[in-house]
């Protein structure tokens, strides 16, 4: 089951750049990759046929509760704690890692969350509300936690809850730093593409600092809002990224800041387009799905 769900975005972002779609189905793609396994997890082995845990097969999420990479239990189990979810960590990393908004780290004498006193039975929302009641716990928690709220309805190991463990029906409200008011994942989901700038532009930045190993530094700005505005022009295509990172400044120097002279080879003569590129698409899919299918379970 852990590898099926380590192997769920991989398969997500494989589609999106052998298919060379839109970078903002990180967000917003409606259909996953799943196995029978996976699919009695998410608790729809009734509304989605033809499965197996043979191999992955795509399919569609058969409702709009869940989309792109935060409808994945992969990334909402790695955004909880032990058997409760934690508003906290999934607000962070949606920060961090979808709109690239550092969150700063807690300060030393920050005290631990409260546990409830035996027989009060007290939502997650509620003793977060005790705990940002600390002056010094109060200012990070107001940024992050909303954001969390907004995917109360996963519980900690990503499956979906209409309720929480006391019986009250989940209130997963929230908004975000800027004011955007939400409730619930989907609204969560358009709230975040309507800042699909900011989006993109983390998204460049992760991919152009990965390809030169290194981290990003004040001259790269130029680089990046370069091929935000290319990505924007071309209805934000996957395979348009990984070509304007190849041809950036920053990657074609060498580590002596010379930068190489060889002819730029055209999109053409890389054989990228019509009929080949489509089976080259779907050999390479194909081929993904069978090494994650043959690889060792842990």
């Amino acid at each position: 089951m852990a590898a099926d769900l380590r192997a769920q975005p991989v398969l997500l972002f494989d589609r999106i750049l052998g298919e060379n779609r839109s970078l903002l189905e990180l967000l917003t793609a409606d259909y996953t990759h799943l196995t029978l396994r996976l699919a009695k997890f998410y608790q729809i082995e009734n509304q989605v046929k033809g499965l197996d845990d043979e191999e992955f097969r795509l399919v569609e999420w058969p409702d709009n509760k869940r989309a792109g990479v935060l409808g994945l239990g992969g990334v909402l189990a790695m955004t909880s704690r032990y058997q409760e979810t934690s508003p906290v960590l999934r607000g962070a990393w949606a920060l961090e890692t979808l709109l690239g908004t550092p969150v700063p780290p807690p300060p030393p004498d920050v005290p631990p969350l409260k546990e409830p006193a035996r027989g009060v039975k007290l939502t997650m929302r509620e003793r977060l509300q005790q705990h940002r009641a600390n002056p010094s716990c109060s200012a990070c928690h107001k940024l992050m936690d909303p954001i969390g709220f907004g995917l109360e309805n996963f519980d900690w190991m990503g499956r979906w809850r209409d309720n929480e463990s006391n019986g009250k029906p989940i209130d997963a409200s929230g908004e975000l730093p800027s004011g955007e008011r939400f409730t619930g994942p989907v609204e969560l989901r358009k709230a975040l593409l309507d800042r699909k700038e900011e989006f993109i532009r983390n998204l460049v930045s992760r991919v152009l600092g990965y390809a030169l190993g290194r981290s990003l530094q004040d001259g790269d700005s130029c680089t990046v809002q370069r091929i935000v505005q290319t990505l924007e022009k071309d209805s934000y295509r996957a395979r348009t990224l990984i070509r304007e990172i190849a041809l950036s400044v920053p990657f074609r120097n060498t580590q002596g800041g010379a930068v190489h002279n060889e002819t730029v080879i055209s999109q053409r003569s890389l054989n990228i387009s019509g009929l080949n590129a489509t089976k080259q698409d779907a050999a390479s899919h194909n081929n993904q799905v069978k090494a994650i299918k043959g690889a060792p379970k842990p």
